[in-house]
This record gives structure tokens, sequence and C-alpha cells, in this order.
């Protein structure tokens, strides 16, 4: 009996030593959390994303620091746009990929964007395709039409997300983009797939 309880006080010893306390990790163990991005650089990510037609996994935040803009425009001045003249809090958000940094100016959850330092003009197909369709159907130069915010969308279907009378739409998830642009006053959201082959109109804010 003796020998029993020796042996059962042994086990009980060496499952103690095993065990990790709470908030630690076991030696020999790593972290693989991964980083969770406020709605304001994660919208930044996304625009950059689509732009440059690259993985969001391949764009890293280099800086994100709080704002209080000076306008609507987000400090950003654009030829023959007029801004509100209001304070916007907001982030400077600055974004690496491809060996160069971007930056990006937003209000507070991302949902308000302009790029600060991004490559002149659209290099994205289908944020170029997006731009000459509304320009046609507004009558207006593709220069007057400006990017609000891009984001990199698998749409449900292959009608990219838009309901349209009397047509059915294959259930086929299509990779593509999602695009807020201003023009004459107003907001018009434009779907995409990824090469802008299809383009179509969502929705007039």
């Amino acid at each position: 009996m003796k020998r029993i309880t020796s042996v059962l006080l042994l086990v009980m010893l060496l499952l103690a030593a095993c065990i990790v306390p709470p908030g630690q990790q076991a030696p020999g163990t790593t972290s693989s959390k991964p980083v969770d991005l406020s709605p304001a650089p994660k919208m930044a990510v996304q625009a950059l994303s689509a732009e440059l037609s690259v993985p969001v996994a391949q764009i890293k935040v280099a800086n994100s620091e709080a704002v209080e803009w000076p306008d609507g425009c987000l400090g950003v001045t654009k030829t023959d746009v007029v801004c509100t003249q209001a304070i916007v809090p907001g982030f400077r958000i600055v974004l690496e990929a491809q060996g160069k940094q971007y930056e990006y100016h937003t209000n507070q959850d991302g949902t308000m964007m302009q790029a600060a330092n991004a490559p002149a003009g659209a290099t994205n197909p289908a944020q170029i395709a997006s731009v000459n369709s509304l320009a046609k159907t507004l009558g207006v130069a593709e220069t007057a039409v400006q990017l609000v915010s891009s984001k990199a969308i698998e749409w449900p279907d292959a009608c990219l997300g838009v309901a349209q009378k009397d047509v059915v739409c294959a259930q086929v998830i299509t990779p593509g983009y999602s695009f807020l642009f201003a023009a004459k006053g107003r907001q018009y959201e434009y779907h995409t797939n990824q090469d802008g082959s299809q383009v179509m109109p969502s929705s007039v804010q």
C-alpha cells in the first residue's frame, strides 16, 4: 500500500510539472496569432491590393498615425474637386508593397479614403474598365471620375452580387472588386471580375 501511494505521488508531481500556467506558453512554442488590423488600415490595405493587383498578404502596414484632416478631401488636393471645409478625424497610413511605400489618408473607420502618393492614374484593369464605363454613362471625361474606395471581393455569383430582373445568375464564386467612384456630385458603386472584362453598376448614392 505504501508503495502504491508513493507511485501515485510521483505521477501527480510529474503532471504538475507539465501544466503551463494561464497566459504563458510552454517552452519551445511560438505564437502564431494573426495581426488584427483596425478598420482604417484594413481598408487601405484592400484598396492598395486592388490597385496593384497583389494579394493582401504581400502588403505591410509600415506606419499608422491618428490625424485630424482639415477638410473633406482628407488633406489631398485634387484639380476641379471642391472639398468640404470641416475637420475630419482619421489616419495617415503608410503601406509597403513591391519595394515601394504608399500613403493613404482615411477617416476613422476607413469608409473615406484618399491615396496621397499612389502612382498617378489607375493601373488596375478592372478599375480602368469601371472608370471608362461610368464616364461614358455620365457623358464626362474619365478625369472627372474620382476613386473613393476599392476592395477585393469574392462575389457569390456570376452576376457579381448585382440582382437583375429576368436574369438567372450562375452560382459560382467570382473573384473581383468593388469600386466606389465620385462624379457630378454623386457616388457610384461598380462591381467587376478580376480582369475588368465584366463590369456591373451596382448603385447610386
